[in-house]
């Protein structure tokens, strides 16, 4: 009986490989591209040669994990990680996502591990479920960041149009605005609008900003 190939593709180790083994390659904007493009071409060579039934990319996630809180030392002598690289892992994270493959966070994948190693089972569906909740929660934060992405085009919306129809008030009747700018108080009244328009730019862009 054929047994399904799971891949697991060391998605840390292989970003530092390919940024180490391609060199000064960036884009017209300066930032570098070396090992976002060493990192997929070496994801695309290992899925031609081993095509897998499920396939996802391991990477380290952004938080501590349990292992920096029982170890204070935990990778306390490894060196930083390059700024030049440090850049590129949302990209790396991001061409997986296109991909749609999975992306498993290593700490999580030790603890199935861990798991049925205690109690036993087939690994192949222990590993294949928590790759449907890594796929489910990928497309649930890109659907996070497509939302995101509305409201603070809504709220730019909404601050530029008062500013607009103020603007094609003065084109179309001079005269009715005008007073505004005669008067002392309407000009407090100006820069009270402008004040609120631009607060209330900030605040909506403080309620949508959500980090995923």
């Amino acid at each position: 009986m054929k047994h399904p190939l799971f891949l697991i593709f060391d998605g840390m180790s292989q970003a530092y490989r390919a940024h180490f083994a391609i060199r000064d390659l960036s884009n017209s904007q300066g930032l570098p591209t070396n090992a976002v493009y060493g990192f997929a071409l070496m994801l695309k060579r290992v899925l031609e040669k081993y095509p897998p039934e499920y396939v996802a990319v391991a990477l380290d996630g952004p938080a501590p994990t349990a292992r920096h809180t029982q170890f204070a030392p935990y990778k306390a002598t490894r060196r930083k990680m390059p700024a030049e690289l440090a850049q590129q892992i949302p990209y790396i994270r991001r061409f997986c996502e296109a991909m749609r493959i999975p992306l498993l966070e290593v700490n999580l994948f030790i603890a199935a591990v861990q798991l049925h190693a205690r109690t036993g089972g087939k690994l192949s569906e222990v590993m294949s479920g928590l790759a449907e909740n890594m796929r489910e929660s990928n497309a649930l934060q890109g659907e996070v960041r497509a939302l995101a992405a509305y409201g603070k085009l809504t709220g730019l919306i909404l601050t530029i149009l008062p500013i607009g129809i103020a603007v094609m008030m003065l084109i179309v009747s001079p005269g009715y605005m005008q007073v505004l700018f005669n008067d002392p108080t309407g000009k407090n009244l100006i820069a009270a609008a402008i004040g609120c328009l631009i607060l209330a730019h900030f605040v909506i862009r403080k309620i949508v900003d959500i980090k995923v």
